[in-house]
């Protein structure tokens, strides 16, 4: 093998000194991987700008990074400016990927707390949770909810959990014991030595399937809390979206469509649910919503409404409104779906009435 000069090289000592095709030869830059070149520029960049460039890296990505970093060769300074020449001419390409699973990610990530958005994201994953997962869960559980889950514990495991708790839900904890228990607890508490880490793992071991089934409890509203993220997005998007979700399990899926209407879902509702729908959405929310509709969808709302009613809205459809934003109409079409989703929950209608059907009917 060449060997290469170690020598960091200025651009003044540089200059002159090898021909374009000795520098290709010498260069490091085309042994770097991709994620090796991008460990690099960040270390270059320096803290403060590197940070705002971190945090929009995954968690996963980063580790993988920081493997990079302990791996990384000398650099010279004329490899940073080929390293800079090759980003900026991938920025300028343009990157050729689909965003839609990545907003969704980012989605479920910034509502829900880390653990439960672990469990929607990867729901086939069994990672084991650190102590720290485990405080989190409890950190989030009200006092009425955590006492039965300590009722049958030692006062000194009592002691230690409400020792990590915040202050005002330790205060509230603490109060729920009864007075024997509780004045021990204190005591104990007063006496506590730092707690080993491998006792740390037997505690969150102990508490982790008691934890679980409660916030297993919750998954009903996690599937409510993803459908009406979803709902948000326009047709394109969510199509997209549902397409990248085909991997959390058909049950799974199933429960959040259930919970899923959008304004171009209206054909699926039967004639009856349809009626009791536009009767609660006033005149010019309709006339709004059905701007630039499909003909079939804009026959069946007419079909819905009544006979007067029915007269207003074709006359207004009849004359352009050039005024009219896209936001608007999509504001409406939202208001559409949000009235049908309240009353599905209420019991009044049935979504998935021609789903149920086809079902029902099928040989």
């Amino acid at each position: 093998m060449a060997e290469t000069n170690d020598k960091l090289i200025t651009p003044e000592d540089g200059a002159g000194m090898q021909s374009p095709s000795e520098d290709e030869e010498t260069s490091v830059v085309h042994t770097l991987s991709g994620q090796q070149k991008a460990t690099a520029l960040l270390i270059a960049m320096g803290k403060p700008t590197a940070a705002r460039f971190l945090k929009y890296f995954t968690p996963d990505e980063l580790r993988k990074l920081s493997g990079q970093a302990r791996n990384l060769p000398d650099i010279k300074i004329s490899d940073f400016e080929k390293l800079v020449q090759q980003f900026e001419e991938a920025f300028a390409e343009g990157a050729s990927f689909s965003r839609a699973e990545e907003r969704f990610t980012s989605l479920v990530r910034e509502t829900l707390p880390e653990d439960e958005a672990a469990a929607i994201l990867n729901p086939n994953q069994d990672t084991e949770l650190s102590y720290a997962n485990v405080f989190e869960i409890m950190n989030r559980m009200t006092a009425e909810e955590l006492h039965p889950y300590l009722t049958n514990e030692h006062p000194q495991i009592i002691a230690y959990i409400v020792s990590r708790l915040p202050d005002e839900l330790a205060a509230r904890v603490l109060v729920a014991q009864i007075p024997e228990v509780r004045s021990s607890i204190v005591q104990r508490i007063l006496d506590l030595k730092p707690v080993h880490a491998a006792a740390d793992a037997i505690i969150s071991q102990a508490m982790y399937p008691i934890l679980v089934k409660h916030t297993e409890s919750k998954k009903k509203s996690h599937y409510k809390r993803i459908a009406t993220i979803l709902n948000q997005l326009d047709k394109n998007d969510l199509d997209s979206v549902m397409t990248s979700l085909e991997s959390i399990g058909i049950e799974d899926m199933s429960n959040i469509q259930a919970l899923m209407f959008m304004f171009e879902d209206i054909p699926r509702l039967t004639n009856r649910a349809r009626l009791l729908l536009f009767d609660e959405i006033p005149l010019d929310t309709v006339i709004t919503a059905l701007r630039d509709a499909d003909t079939t969808l804009i026959a069946l709302v007419l079909a819905s409404l009544s006979q007067r009613t029915r007269r207003m809205v074709e006359a207004e459809l009849a004359t352009p409104d050039i005024g009219l934003s896209r936001d608007a109409i999509i504001r409406a079409r939202r208001e559409v779906a949000s009235t049908a989703l309240g009353l599905a929950q209420q019991g009044k209608i049935n979504l998935d009435a021609e789903r149920t059907s086809s079902i029902t009917t099928a040989p």
